[in-house]
């Protein structure tokens, strides 16, 4: 993972019980980005990413820069693995949608 100063450094945490089986970065930018009048960009949008896995679940995790950690947040689930995971594109959008898709052959839209 680079860090914002451009060092990298790895870290590892337990994703899913019985293993990770999809994985998406999250979009650079926030839906509807603020910008102030000299077009200056007045935050930046934390790093996240998306997780599937074995255990059926969703899971939406975001890294703190004060830890220098990920928070994780379960979003969903499903009735067997999940295969993929997706973000929507957020251009013009005022929220974020993720998408993932299982073996029980559904896909499941996250807003």
């Amino acid at each position: 993972m680079c860090i914002r100063d451009s060092t990298w450094t790895d870290q590892y945490f337990e994703g899913h019980k019985g293993g990770v089986t999809s994985i998406t970065w999250g979009p650079s930018t926030y839906p509807v980005m603020i910008q102030n009048a000299s077009n200056e960009v007045l935050s930046v949008p934390p790093m996240r990413l998306a997780t599937g896995g074995c255990d059926r679940l969703v899971k939406l995790w975001t890294f703190l820069e004060e830890s220098k950690s990920f928070n994780q947040e379960l979003i969903g689930g499903h009735d067997d693995w999940v295969r993929d995971v997706a973000f929507g594109n957020n251009v013009g959008l005022t929220y974020e949608v993720i998408a993932s898709c299982s073996e029980d052959q559904t896909v499941s839209i996250f807003k």
